[in-house]
């Protein structure tokens, strides 16, 4: 058998649509090997008794961040299956959530891990905000729910929370 010649495509993505669509051109010069040094994140998910926060406790210089609905540390503590182990009094709003993050984020302090127990928790502390600020108090098809418009608003409060994050 003979081989087929390698040849280049007579179409690429730069000639179908005049180029990538919407693409910036990225040198190959950019193309780097090392790291921007950024700090692992990570996101646990499991039944409630896995030993998610278990786990968490054991990271380096850990503070916990629990929304009001979350007792699961509490629980270790008091029965003797973690030792005390740095925590805000469980966080019952939006703005406290901010607050908490702020805190950790400009105060000085030793903490090297924060632990948020839970995600869920915490995504419907800014749920209940949003409703508030955004569609006085409206959860229903006259409010939150119109149009679906309320998901797009609420996602404005997780990236804001997300970047936030990212800062700290």
């Amino acid at each position: 058998k003979k081989g087929k010649k390698n040849t280049m495509p007579t179409e690429t993505a730069r000639t179908r649509l005049g180029g990538p669509i919407g693409a910036k051109p990225m040198p190959l010069s950019t193309i780097t090997s090392t790291s921007r040094n950024l700090p692992i994140r990570a996101v646990y998910y499991a039944v409630a008794g896995f030993g998610k926060t278990s786990f968490a406790a054991q990271f380096p210089n850990p503070v916990f961040l629990m929304d009001v609905r979350e007792t699961g540390l509490e629980g270790l503590i008091d029965n003797g299956l973690l030792p005390e182990t740095p925590h805000y009094p469980p966080i019952a709003s939006w703005e406290e959530t901010l607050g908490a993050i702020d805190a950790l984020t400009y105060d000085p302090h030793d903490f090297r891990t924060l632990v948020i127990d839970t995600i869920g928790g915490f995504e419907r502390l800014a749920y209940e905000y949003c409703i508030v600020q955004d569609y006085k108090g409206d959860a229903g098809e006259k409010g939150f729910m119109s149009y679906q418009s309320g998901f797009k608003v609420l996602l404005r409060y997780w990236d804001k929370f997300l970047a936030l994050l990212d800062e700290l």
